[in-house]
């Protein structure tokens, strides 16, 4: 595993839980990993000595807002991507 992705792993586990959390309070959220670092560090006071690894946009769903159709409803079933023990052969 790349150093880099082990350092930051734990942060990134965080994101997912403050994005879920947020759903369940009835928030949208949007996670944004593509960004200028010193831009951000300018902008929002980051000390040097933290790593931003990633934004979270988290707001209101607009009062009209669907799910994009072609993201929720063409998932595969659970069996189809979740295993026990082994990938069956095909």
């Amino acid at each position: 595993m790349p150093e880099a992705f082990r350092k930051t792993a734990g942060r990134r586990s965080i994101g997912g839980h403050m994005m879920m959390e947020a759903t369940s309070l009835g928030l949208g959220t949007a996670w944004i990993s593509y960004f200028d670092e010193d831009k951000a560090r300018e902008l929002l006071k980051i000390p040097e000595n933290w790593q931003p690894v990633c934004m979270l946009y988290i707001g209101y769903p607009a009062d009209d807002y669907k799910p994009n159709e072609n993201l929720s409803t063409k998932r595969k079933p659970l069996e189809e991507t979740c295993f026990w023990n082994e990938i069956p052969k095909e």
